[in-house]
């Protein structure tokens, strides 16, 4: 009876949940609005329990499950013209990558990049390892992997070896925590 007097849902009334009004569905409106300007603004990138730097294993899109998504503006994914379907998110394992790479720090990987940059970060494939590190092209050929951290030995790929070697992508984004 008061639900009629007033003029709100009785549900409301007894619960607090639903729309107040009769016919009134902007809540539900309102998150429809609000999911459509987050997919406008905002594209999901999957990311994968895979480590890299120490990791164990190998890397397939295709067969590794998605284990959450990282949401990247559109904005910047468009200035830096990344394809959001070309861009995996990895984490990093160990420290021979310290101070730009942490243990636990989450990689962003543009898989469309795999032709080798001197001094830029990649993820890379060893036989059955994965590795983020920086990648040198030498004079003769060979590839060096080197690593930030002064403690870690360069590591040389000879020309002749050069098929061990699989370049899965390139590090464009370093997600890190800060705090304890």
């Amino acid at each position: 009876m008061i639900a009629r007097y007033k003029n709100v849902n009785l549900e409301w009334l007894a619960t607090g949940e639903g729309p107040k009004y009769p016919g009134d569905h902007s809540v539900d409106t309102a998150i429809a609005v609000s999911k459509d300007e987050f997919d406008e603004e905002y594209a999901l990138v999957d990311g994968y329990h895979v480590t890299v730097s120490t990791g164990h294993g190998a890397f397939n899109g295709d067969d590794t499950p998605v284990m959450r998504r990282l949401a990247f503006r559109r904005k910047w994914l468009k200035y830096r013209n990344f394809k959001p379907e070309q861009l995996k998110v990895v984490f990093a394992k160990g420290d021979s990558m310290e101070p730009t790479i942490n243990s636990g720090d989450s990689l962003l990987i543009n898989l469309a990049s795999t032709r080798p940059i001197d001094g830029e970060i990649f993820v890379v494939r060893l036989g059955d390892d994965l590795y983020a590190k920086r990648i040198q092209k030498r004079w003769d050929g060979a590839i060096e992997l080197l690593s930030d951290n002064k403690e870690y030995k360069e590591q040389v790929i000879p020309a002749s070896e050069l098929d061990r070697l699989a370049i899965i992508g390139q590090v464009v984004w370093i997600g890190k925590d800060v705090g304890k």
